[in-house]
Parts: structure tokens; sequence; C-alpha cells
């Protein structure tokens, strides 16, 4: 098929654009056979060994990108099987453009038709919208009016699903942690439920897969802060399914990204095994030097957890080789210095706290634990001086961020609890027996107060404060047997059915 467009374009060539073309085909070894008229199919100017100046610039630069283009080895094994299929028909969009501009039609054959069929059941919309302008544009000069106007009825359905789609993309992204508007902090359950809303018409008007996924993930999201950590995992891996039903259109990329949510429910429920499991899948699937440290900070995360002490230097040794974001080198930062703690290191983790940079405010409340991680330590060194002072610092922070942190209650709450204790002169039992709801809320499985395994509160504040009301050290695997007790008997209070999960409706649509 690509043979026949090489062809009939080489025909069209000018004596100037075949010389180019002839000199670039010398370079490339591989491709100098070439020269032999019977295995090349084309006609006797590609063989032409004259030398000429070369005057066309824009030739040669055409005619190189094209050839180039034309290697499947320059496209193959960096791409998924659905984006290179795309790619190739980018490329050849570039060959008919070329043979157009050489007067040769192209937009009747059956080619272009089984390319739109695939771009349709694929839904690229931006390339398939590109084909499909292309044809009107030959249809309107060589064929009837009745084909004209169901064309130009596809381009209008299509173009509704481009702006749908591109508009569910946008409303997914502000529901990241770190892009969400005021109005799902302040106000998540009605938030997230105008979301829902907008975004389940926008799938009964289309039935884009690629927006079902999408409402599935907003519906995930939603679950995420409002629902049992048990139905997450579930709802996560309903979107994996999805996924998994509809492999024309997704990408691998896309079940990389689902796995590693699926894994990260997993944590959430303290199922470190399942977790792993899945992690185990996508070794496969994603290359990208920040989707794989991601990955390693998730089975560093897992370790962590289990009481595995997690490799960090293996992190710190890839985040030199590549530039990662602040933000992820920060994590792992945290995670590193909050193993210093867990092992009793309340020294060297004091240096290292003091002598990292000023960070950044962010939704997700990493600058938060940062501040409580460093509270935590100078009162272990029993720097109770200094620790008056970065508790008000620490409640200065907490007021500023009101509007810009999820789980903001917790935090609220953890502060309170700390200005309490320094007022009772860090007497961790007589500060307990006052307002004790406090405690009673952090440990609850409460939505607002609610610890969650994995976020930014890498150390449970209410399990070390309890630790200290009773004069014990902090003990990691003691804690998270607590907390999975708690967890398992919360389970028989939130009742699993459909109907009581809040965004159920729309989830239920959109796998249909």
């Amino acid at each position: 098929m690509i043979k026949d467009i090489i062809h009939n374009l080489l025909r069209e060539i000018n004596d100037e654009e075949c010389f180019v073309l002839q000199k670039y085909l010398d370079a490339k070894t591989d491709y100098r056979n070439i020269k032999n008229k019977e295995s090349a199919g084309v006609n006797d100017k590609i063989i032409k060994d004259d030398l000429r100046k070369i005057k066309n610039a824009d030739a040669y630069g055409i005619l190189k990108n094209t050839l180039l283009l034309t290697m499947d080895d320059n496209l193959s094994g960096h791409f998924d099987k659905r984006s290179l299929a795309v790619l190739r028909i980018q490329r050849d969009i570039l060959f008919y453009d070329l043979l157009r501009f050489r007067g040769v039609n192209v937009y009747g054959s059956n080619m272009i038709n089984k390319q739109l069929q695939f771009l349709e059941a694929t839904e690229s919309y931006d390339l398939l919208l590109d084909m499909l302008y292309r044809k009107k544009k030959y249809i309107s000069l060589y064929e009837g009016h009745k084909e004209y106007k169901k064309i130009s009825e596809k381009i209008s359905f299509f173009e509704l699903c481009r702006s749908h789609l591109n508009s569910t993309i946008d409303v997914f992204l502000q529901c990241g942690e770190l892009n969400l508007p005021d109005a799902a902090i302040l106000h998540p359950q009605e938030y997230y439920h105008k979301q829902l809303q907008k975004i389940t018409a926008y799938y009964k008007q289309t039935q884009s897969k690629q927006i079902g996924y999408y409402l599935l993930n907003i519906k995930l999201i939603y679950s995420s802060h409002l629902s049992h950590p048990g139905v997450v995992v579930k709802s996560t891996g309903e979107v994996l399914d999805f996924l998994d039903a509809n492999p024309q259109i997704f990408s691998s990329s896309m079940r990389f990204f689902a796995l590693l949510n699926l894994a990260f429910a997993h944590i959430k429920n303290l199922d470190f095994s399942a977790a792993s499991l899945v992690l185990e899948k996508t070794w496969s699937l994603d290359s990208n030097a920040i989707n794989v440290h991601t990955r390693l900070q998730l089975f560093q995360t897992i370790k962590f957890y289990s009481g595995v002490e997690p490799d960090a230097r293996d992190s710190f040794a890839y985040q030199e080789k590549i530039k990662l974001p602040d933000s992820i080198i920060f994590k792992s930062f945290l995670l590193e210095a909050s193993m210093l703690f867990i092992h009793k290191e309340f020294t060297t983790l004091a240096q290292k706290l003091n002598a990292y940079p000023l960070i950044e405010e962010d939704r997700e409340g990493w600058h938060f634990y940062f501040k409580l991680l460093h509270i935590m330590v100078v009162i272990e060194l029993e720097k109770f001086d200094e620790a008056v002072f970065e508790i008000e610092r620490f409640r200065k922070q907490i007021e500023r961020g009101k509007k810009m942190v999820i789980n903001y209650q917790r935090w609220q709450t953890i502060k309170k609890m700390l200005v309490n204790l320094s007022t009772n002169s860090f007497d961790f039992k007589r500060a307990s027996q006052r307002k004790t709801e406090n405690l009673t809320n952090l440990k609850s499985m409460q939505s607002p107060f609610r610890w969650i395994p994995g976020e930014a509160e890498l150390i449970p504040f209410h399990a070390w404060y309890e630790a200290k009301i009773n004069q014990l050290h902090y003990d990691q695997a003691k804690a998270m047997a607590e907390f999975r007790v708690i967890l398992e008997e919360s389970k028989s209070h939130y009742k699993f059915e459909e109907n009581n999960e809040p965004a159920n409706q729309f989830f239920c649509e959109a796998k249909t």
C-alpha cells in the first residue's frame, strides 16, 4: 500500500528532486538497493548519477521527511499497537498531500475508507475529522448531494464528540488533586455530583468510550474522597475492566495508569500483596521515566507500610539520571524521612529537614506533612522551645491553607491537638484529657477526618500521639495492625450495595 504511494510520488518528481532523493538514499546504506530498478519499480530518473546543484531546499526537506516516516523500524518498538497505527495514518496523510499537489486523486480510494473506519472505531477524533474534511472537498467535486450531506452529518457528529471529549478531559484534569478548584475543596459532594451529571449527559449524546472512561475515573476520584477504601478498590477494578473491554480504543499507557490506581487503592485498603501483584503487571506497559519512578514510589510505599525498609537509594539514584518534577522528588524525600522517623534516627532526620530547600504549597497536603514531621521530631528530641515555635508556624500554615488542601478537616484537627499540647507544656496525658473528641475523630473512618495510607500523612499522627500518651515509641507494625482492625470493623457498618454509592448511577451508565 505504502510502496504504491511512494512509486506514484517518485514518478511525478522532477530531475532536481530526484537528485536530492538519490543523494539522501546513498547516505542510507540499508536502502542502496533502491538503485535496482526491478526492486524499486520506479522510472529511470531515480538512478541518474549526474550531480547537480541543489536548488530546491523545500523539496529536499519534504522528500527526506517522507522517506523517514516510511521506515517502520523508526516507529515500532516505541509505541503500542493503537498509537503506531495512528502514527502510520499521519504518515499516509503526508503522502496524500504530496500526491494531491502532483495532481493525483487519492480520496476516492478504498485505502482512505479503511483508514476512516479505523479512526472512527478508535475514536481518534482529531485525525478522523482532518481526513473527513479533506474527503468532503473531494466529494463536493466528484460525488453528488446525497454523499455530501452524509459526510457533512458525520462531521457534525464527530465535531460534537471531539468537543465533549475535550470538555470531559478538562474536567478530569481539574479533578486531579493538584488542580482541584476551590469548589471541590469546600463542597466536594456537590462539585463532583454536578460534574458527573454533565459528563453523563455527554456520554449519552455520543456513546463515546473515551468519555465513558473519563466518566468512570471522575467517579473514582469522587469515591476516593467520600467512600470506604473497599469501594474504591471495586471501582478501580471496574475501570480496568472497561479498558480491557475496549482494547481498540485505549492505549497501553491508559492501562498502565489504571493499574497504578488499582495498586494505590489496594494500599489504601492495606492489602499490600494485592498491590504488589497489580504493580508487577505494569512493567511491560510504560517506560516513561516519570511513570517508572511513580511505580517505584508505590513499591517503596508498600515496603514502608509492610515493615520492609524501602530502598530509597535506588529511587534517588534514578532521580540523578533524569529530570523529575519537584513534587515527585519531594514525595521520595518524605518517604525516606518517614523511614528515619520510625527507626528513631531523630537527630539525622532533624538535620535533613532543616537542610531541605523551601517547599511550595500543594493541594495534597505534603507541605503540611513536612512541617508536622518536623514538629514530631523536635518533640521526640525534647526541644520544646523549638516545638512551640514550630507549632505556631504550623498553625498559621493550616489557617492559610483553608481553601487549598483536600482532607482539610483532619489537618485542622491535628493543628488543634498540637496547640493544645503546647498549652499543656507537652504533657500528652494531660492534653489528651481535654477535648477527647479530636483524637477519637482522627482514629475513626469518618470521611472528613480519616487517615488514608499512602497519601500526604505517611505516618498517622493519631497513632504517634497515642503512643506518646502511653510513654511509648511509635511502632509502625502496631499502628498498621490497629488501623486494619478499624478498617475491617468499618466494613460491617458500611453498606456496599450499589444504590448506596453516591455516584453509582453515573458509573453504571458508563459501563453499558
